[in-house]
């Protein structure tokens, strides 16, 4: 009896020697998916059928099936490799492996067990993680990743993310990680391209192994579970740590100021009182900076333009002074100069105009009289030291002013003194309780 071809079922194994059989025979190539989703097979198999692929027509290489046991790629691949299905094990890159362009496992795609890379093993482009890794994400010592390493939103991490190898490229977290997060790379600075979905549920401390100079921190909505414990994360070139804000994607100004008020918190949170006052410093610019961009903003209603206008341009005056004389609250040397410049050029102007002082002396009988002593110009150490006593007085004497025959000038003058004197004041005791506490 003749067997019709149509009565035999193949094996998936016998699928995976057939199909390597036509690469040798020049029939196939793997440029296109070689399995189908419903295709069960030994990793061993796997690996025979990209040996072979590698000898003929070094192509990307897709696979879209269930995979049996431990992927252990210990050869090189010149060519990439897309992960669609699910490896039933582990995946190791490692003994001199490599794969010479990207590991992508897309988002249909799963490890059920880790993904090392270690023993001098490397892939040569980047690392896209698009789908699930359940177990551990490790890039040991002797790994490493000379492209980017790159988990999407849609990319998760059940176990620990691990990173003591090289990544000469930028490391996106932007996915779910359910594990640990350490970064621990002695080969290079571990440079952090974006949290901007980053979900930890643990702990994650940003060391002085991380830099986090070129972060893109919009949208990060973990950073409750971070601290910042490196001395160089950000980028201080300027005296002060700063986020960078130049993407391709234009930074809104709302969104940095919002960034710089997480970071400062964090700080704050840590006890990190320097790293804090950086971020505030910056928090208060971008708001300074936002106020300024809407003050005059055009309207059709000037009935409601006007009074908005005035009240922003109050708000951005207040600030631009608040800056001005003592940097926020954060520079005790700039209030205090502030200070003692208002008492020398008040006592000029005093010393200009005429002022007459006056004294108490004691009358015969004990009784006590007021003497005014008019100084018209400075004539001797005696007057430069009596008008510079005045105004310094007048500074620091709200509610009891030293007593002068004053004229109007002078008298709003002292008022002047009066009002800003204690702001001052308030503004160097501040700023010193802010440094000393550093």
């Amino acid at each position: 009896m003749t067997v019709q071809p149509s009565e035999f079922e193949l094996t998936d194994q016998q699928v995976i020697e057939d199909l390597i059989y036509q690469i040798h025979e020049g029939e196939q190539s793997l440029s296109e998916p070689v399995t189908t989703e419903n295709l069960v097979v030994e990793a061993a198999d796997v690996l025979k059928l990209i040996e072979a692929s590698q000898q003929h027509n070094p192509v990307d290489i897709e696979l879209h099936c269930v995979i049996k046991g431990d992927l252990c790629i210990e050869t090189q691949i010149q060519s990439g490799l897309h992960i669609g299905g699910r490896v039933d094990g582990s995946v190791y890159v490692c003994n001199g492996g490599s794969i010479e362009k990207s590991l992508h496992i897309a988002k249909a795609g799963s490890i059920e067990g880790n993904l090392y890379i270690w023993s001098e093993g490397y892939i040569g482009q980047n690392l896209l993680i698009e789908g699930h890794i359940e177990g551990t994400l490790n890039i040991r010592k002797d790994g490493a990743i000379k492209g980017h390493l790159m988990v999407r939103t849609e990319g998760s991490l059940g176990g620990n993310l691990t990173i003591k190898g090289e990544v000469a490229g930028l490391v996106d977290l932007d996915g779910s990680f359910e594990g640990t997060c350490r970064f621990l790379s002695e080969a290079s600075i571990i440079t952090i391209g974006s949290l901007r979905g980053a979900r930890f549920a643990h702990h994650v401390d940003f060391n002085d192994y991380v830099s986090l100079k070129e972060c893109d921190f919009r949208g990060f909505p973990s950073f409750d579970k971070c601290t910042f414990s490196g001395q160089n994360l950000f980028d201080s070139a300027s005296g002060r740590q700063k986020i960078r804000t130049d993407f391709t994607k234009p930074f809104q100004i709302g969104d940095e100021i919002g960034l710089y008020r997480q970071l400062r918190r964090v700080y704050e949170n840590s006890s990190n009182r320097p790293g804090a006052s950086d971020f505030y410093f910056r928090e208060m610019e971008a708001r300074k900076n936002h106020v300024k961009q809407t003050a005059f903003r055009r309207t059709p209603f000037l009935a409601i333009a006007l009074p908005v206008n005035l009240l922003k341009s109050f708000e951005f005056a207040t600030l631009w002074l608040y800056r001005t004389v003592s940097s926020y609250g954060l520079n005790p040397y700039r209030a205090a100069a502030w200070f003692i410049a208002t008492v020398f050029v008040s006592a000029c102007v005093f010393a200009v105009a005429g002022v007459s002082l006056s004294e108490t002396a004691s009358n015969a009988d004990g009784s006590l009289r007021d003497i005014h002593n008019r100084i018209g110009s400075i004539g001797s150490w005696r007057d430069a030291s009596d008008v510079l006593t005045f105004s310094f007085k007048s500074m620091v004497s709200f509610f009891s002013p030293p007593k002068a025959i004053l004229t109007s000038g002078e008298q709003w003058l002292q008022h002047f003194l009066r009002f800003i004197g204690p702001i001052l004041l308030s503004q160097i005791v501040l700023s010193t309780r802010e440094k000393v506490a550093r």
